[in-house]
């Protein structure tokens, strides 16, 4: 499906789908035949943020997507919009896809869920079923790039013959100082194959994450490696007051929006047919129904936000943290308050977290060497 934008009216262009946009309580503004308004009032069509709806009428398939109320309607929902938009288009075979707006409502984010959802991933004609295989022989050919004088390397995806690299590395520990960032259990056992550390996200649901932890040092032991602890990176908006933690809550709301519409996470036609990425559509599926993964973020009171990382140490041994303060829409005001509320009143306390690495994030054969 390709995507262009034009001020035509809908049934002047030679689109084969129309998606309508309905708020919450307000009549649809362009209605074919008493067909679109007609599915509102029965309430199969249904205004809610995100919710769907297709008919034919006049010709053409119509997509009814709910848009919430138009008071808290921004461009952040008009992409979300746009892209479960797309995703049911792509399901029922859509050529041409246009968009009828309301009245008084703008364009520009309707644009931009649009294009970033019908994002084709074959732009550099690569194969993404390749994806996985690449991401490993990549990691081995960086490895031997930095660790030998000359090296040949001849895999499926890149090869090279007789090669050194220039500059060379001063230290001979830079790649057991290496770590590889993963969200999902297929790309850990990579990393960890490969010998690298790991390094986590607040993508990972916490269950997950414990359970992973002595699976990854599982498979260093079998590699004769030592196990190692986790760098975490995790956004973060800390508040003393109750308007504060609200704002948190939006921020971090409007953070995950915009990792699904970009990622696609909610689109299992993004990942369909795809090898290795079977879990991902399952997912996506969920993200239809209501249901998403619980997701790891820091907000709340200084004490609140402490408390929190101690106990994240003594559930997954983590050795180090980072943190991300800039968040979709935050002013620079607020980051910046943020960020100094942090340095002196949660900094202090985290630098005495102890990185204890406890027995329960070890290979399940191995017990704390003391």
């Amino acid at each position: 499906m390709r995507v262009s934008s034009t001020t035509q009216a809908p049934p002047e262009t030679r689109a084969d789908t129309v998606a309508v946009g309905v708020f919450e309580g307000k009549a649809i503004s362009h209605d074919v035949d008493g067909v679109l308004q007609g599915l509102v009032d029965s309430g199969e069509a249904r205004a809610g943020l995100r919710k769907l709806a297709v008919a034919h009428a006049g010709g053409r398939r119509y997509i009814l997507v709910g848009l919430g109320k138009r008071d808290d309607f921004d461009a952040e929902r008009a992409r979300v919009a746009a892209a479960v938009v797309v995703g049911r288009a792509k399901e029922i075979g859509t050529h041409v896809l246009c968009w009828e707006l309301p009245h008084h409502t703008g364009a520009p984010g309707f644009v931009e869920g649009t294009v970033l959802a019908a994002y084709e991933y074959d732009a550099l004609g690569i194969d993404r079923n390749e994806s996985r295989g690449r991401f490993h022989e990549g990691i081995e050919f960086i490895l031997r790039a930095l660790t030998e004088e000359g090296f040949s390397y001849d895999g499926t995806y890149f090869s090279v013959n007789d090669a050194s690299v220039r500059p060379r590395p001063r230290t001979t520990d830079l790649v057991d100082n290496m770590i590889g960032v993963f969200t999902g259990r297929e790309s850990m056992e990579t990393v960890a194959t490969l010998g690298l550390g790991m390094a986590v996200t607040a993508g990972i649901p916490m269950d997950n994450l414990i359970e992973w932890i002595p699976d990854f040092n599982q498979i260093r032991a079998d590699k004769g490696l030592e196990p190692t602890q986790p760098v975490m990176s995790l956004f973060c908006y800390p508040s003393k007051t109750k308007k504060g933690r609200e704002d948190g809550r939006r921020y971090l709301q409007k953070l995950e929006e915009d990792i699904n519409l970009n990622y696609r996470f909610g689109d299992p036609a993004a990942f369909a047919g795809v090898n290795g990425y079977e879990r991902y559509v399952q997912e996506a599926k969920e993200r239809q129904t209501g249901a998403t993964p619980k997701k790891f973020h820091l907000f709340g009171s200084p004490d609140e936000i402490i408390e929190i990382l101690q106990d994240v140490q003594q559930q997954t041994s983590v050795k180090e943290y980072t943190f991300d303060f800039f968040l979709p829409g935050i002013s620079q005001a607020e980051l910046d308050h943020n960020v100094q509320l942090f340095a002196s009143e949660i900094l202090p306390a985290v630098k005495e977290i102890t990185p204890t690495l406890h027995e329960h994030s070890l290979p399940r054969s191995t017990t704390v060497r003391t």
